[in-house]
């Protein structure tokens, strides 16, 4: 969803800025290799960068 906005201050656009770059934003995932346990539970790893 985008939303736009219009900020008169600068005073406002950096205050939103500095809110909205404190969101780590995720740049690439990949899965890892499925895995059973010793009890026959099974998982597999998310690998994430942000």
């Amino acid at each position: 969803m985008e939303r736009q906005v219009l900020l008169s201050e600068p005073e406002e656009a950096a205050a939103l800025y500095r809110g909205l770059s404190r969101q780590p934003a995720l740049s690439a995932a990949c899965l890892g290799p499925e895995v059973t346990t010793q009890y026959g539970g099974q998982y597999r790893t998310v690998h994430t960068d942000c």
